[in-house]
């Protein structure tokens, strides 16, 4: 009698389905969401640097706007028009 091989055991085709029904899609929703979560967080950080841009640059033009009207009433004043000319 000529004795065949099983091409696989029952275990093998167990571990199989176990990897084809939960590992490999497990590990497909990590990665999926890992690339979700790190483009949100680059978002999220692109927005806060760009607000925080928009107050810095606000804080200046209200430091310099109040110094443009320090040196407009210095330009008016009589003794400084006088020194000049």
């Amino acid at each position: 009698m000529s004795t065949q091989q099983a091409r696989g055991g029952i275990e093998r085709k167990i571990l199989t389905s176990i990897l084809w029904v939960g590992v490999i899609p497990m590990g497909l929703a990590l990665i999926i969401g890992w690339i979700f979560a790190y483009q949100g967080q680059q978002l999220a950080v692109s927005q806060e640097l760009n607000t925080a841009a928009r107050a810095a640059a606000g804080g200046v033009e209200l430091s310099l706007r109040n110094q443009i009207r320090e040196f407009e009433a210095l330009a008016k004043d009589a003794s400084i028009q006088s020194i000049l000319q």
